[in-house]
């Protein structure tokens, strides 16, 4: 028997239910998306790489000790108050991260986020600060219980948290104003700030008035 000699434009014909002209279209959500499907996040590099960012990873940390170190020892005490202040604080800041690390604050621009992060900073320290005030008191009492260690650890990160956001009201201020807290105010007093330097990045296109058109010599000759 003759070998079969090796023909370089044969294909192999294919089987028929793959030769159908007209396939059904895939179902939404199946197959291979393609870029235009694909949705893309710009992230903020210049705020990753401020101290407000190390400030609010920080307070997202020691926050999660704090509320979780609470919730051991719900029962006890104005625990259940303390809870919900640093739990409902925490989720705040988290919210507030991915605002300011996604770019939203840029869509969402019906919001002033110099003042709102100057305001969630301010109410966010008195109320810590009380949370921890309390919380001390409580652990003073049940501090030779069981769960003693629970109540030291969450006012030691309470405590830490307070500073955190007292830190983060003069950032914030710093970053509204374009001046320190404690700096005398003056004339030019915001001319730094990251709100004025991004409208001075954009500045009104100017409008160039066009040259007087003179008449050519056809039109002239009438």
């Amino acid at each position: 028997m003759d070998e079969p000699v090796y023909d370089p434009a044969y294909t192999p014909s294919q089987p028929p239910q793959a030769q159908n002209p007209d396939p059904a279209p895939a179902a939404h959500g199946q197959g291979d998306q393609t870029p235009a499907d694909i949705v893309y996040l710009p992230v903020n590099m210049r705020f990753l790489k401020s101290i407000s960012c190390a400030l609010k990873i920080f307070e997202l940390l020691f926050g999660l000790i704090s509320w979780s170190c609470v919730a051991c020892c719900l029962g006890i005490g104005a625990n259940v108050w303390v809870f919900l202040v640093a739990f409902l604080i925490w989720l705040y800041a988290i919210a507030n991260f991915v605002v300011f690390t996604f770019c939203l604050d840029r869509k969402l621009s019906f919001v002033h986020w110099g003042w709102e992060e100057l305001i969630f900073n301010s109410v966010a320290a008195v109320l810590i600060l009380s949370a921890a005030i309390t919380e001390s008191v409580v652990a003073s009492d049940y501090y030779y219980y069981s769960a003693g260690s629970a109540f030291v650890a969450s006012c030691v990160f309470l405590w830490f948290n307070t500073i955190l956001y007292s830190a983060g009201i003069v950032f914030s201020f710093r970053k509204l104003k374009g001046r320190w807290p404690w700096e005398g105010h003056s004339t030019t007093a915001g001319a730094g700030s990251s709100w004025s330097t991004e409208q001075q990045s954009h500045p009104p296109p100017t409008t160039v008035e066009a040259p007087p058109a003179y008449p050519t010599d056809d039109v002239a000759k009438y």
